[in-house]
């Protein structure tokens, strides 16, 4: 088509997106036979694709073994307003991570990958995509992360640095007479995990390996993520650093 920056980049219904990618992959299949002139030749094998995205904000657009429609606006034609090429195509969520950042007072965001579902086709000439959705993407300051044993008492965790939880889907894969030699997908089991890191020489502080609680992590000062049950797995990281004297840190993994 021609060269454009990245300034329009858009994805249909999906707000504050800070960038958008596809990659559109497939096996060949090859072989070597008596008519080859002894090399191999090859044909056309599985088409399949994927992406991601990474958006500012706490609340994706889809969570993992959603199944959605994807419309990634690249660029109007005359660099400055109207139709341009679109890659579309039906895509399955296999993972998303969402990510909090007290040190660096950043504001919340998340990362989301998926599978692509049968064919991605590339449209010139599409209709151009706005972000009409006004956000305030939730500010890390005045969130938090509690923990409870029961359900009834709640404790923050105090001196938290960072956070990132993980949801992922194991989604199927299939290729049939039935796909054109293109790659379906189904939704498969969900999974979770947390990763935390806390300034405290205390190992867990004041958690306990291998013992389970439900988790509540902020997005604002009265909504949050419960996930319910989340056992602790370990504690690493541990560090005395006599040298730069840095302040004493450890990561809590929960899965």
């Amino acid at each position: 088509m021609a060269i454009h920056g990245g300034r329009f980049a858009v994805i249909d219904g999906v707000p504050a997106a800070m960038n958008w990618q596809v990659s559109d992959d497939g096996s060949l299949s090859r072989g070597v036979n008596s008519a080859s002139a002894m090399g191999h030749f090859s044909r056309r094998g599985i088409a399949q694709w994927n992406g991601g995205w990474s958006c500012h904000g706490a609340i994706p657009a889809h969570f993992p073994s959603e199944i959605f429609t994807f419309k990634g606006y690249t660029a109007p034609d005359d660099d400055a307003s109207g139709d341009g090429l679109t890659y579309n195509g039906s895509a399955i969520v296999d993972a998303l991570g969402i990510q909090w950042n007290w040190a660096g007072g950043q504001v919340i965001s998340h990362n989301l990958g998926f599978s692509g579902h049968l064919a991605l086709t590339a449209t010139p000439a599409d209709d151009q995509v706005f972000d009409a959705t006004f956000t305030d993407p939730e500010k890390i300051c005045g969130t938090k992360i509690t923990t409870s044993p029961d359900g009834t008492t709640f404790t923050e965790l105090e001196n938290v640095v960072q956070a990132q939880l993980n949801i992922s889907a194991a989604n199927q894969a299939y290729v049939n007479s039935g796909t054109a030699c293109g790659t379906g997908r189904v939704p498969g089991p969900i999974d979770w995990n947390l990763s935390i890191v806390v300034e405290d020489n205390l190992a867990g502080s004041g958690l306990t390996k291998f013992n389970d609680y439900i988790w509540r992590i902020y997005v604002t000062a009265s909504t949050y993520y419960e996930l319910k049950w989340g056992m602790v797995k370990s504690f690493n990281g541990i560090t005395m650093d006599r040298a730069s004297q840095r302040v004493i840190s450890h990561n809590i993994n929960v899965e």
